[in-house]
């Protein structure tokens, strides 16, 4: 189910209420991802969410869904993780909130 919610999700677009609709259903799929225990996809599936929170200029709660992709990336051993630390550099409209814990 939580990735027939991705797939729906990914047929809206990246403005205005399409955008909110998308996070929308990214955010119902990582919610089953997680009940479900499926952490990898969970932590993709955030990241992709983090991505689109980042269009919409939500940069603080992209960031934050970065670092809990990363840390659910390295709590299973993920060496993708540094995709993740890359993502979050990107996310940001300044690296000086790289800082900031």
């Amino acid at each position: 189910m939580a990735e027939a919610y991705v797939i729906i999700g990914q047929h809206y677009g990246n403005e205005g209420q399409d955008l909110d609709k998308k996070i929308a259903y990214y955010q119902k799929a990582i919610d089953i991802f997680r009940q479900a225990g499926l952490k990898d996809r969970e932590a993709t599936a955030i990241v992709d969410m983090a991505d689109l929170q980042s269009i919409k200029g939500s940069y603080d709660i992209a960031v934050k869904n970065l670092r809990t992709a990363l840390a659910i990336y390295q709590s299973i051993g993920k060496k993708t993780w540094m995709v993740c630390t890359t993502c979050l550099a990107a996310a940001l409209p300044s690296r000086e909130m790289l800082i900031t814990p």
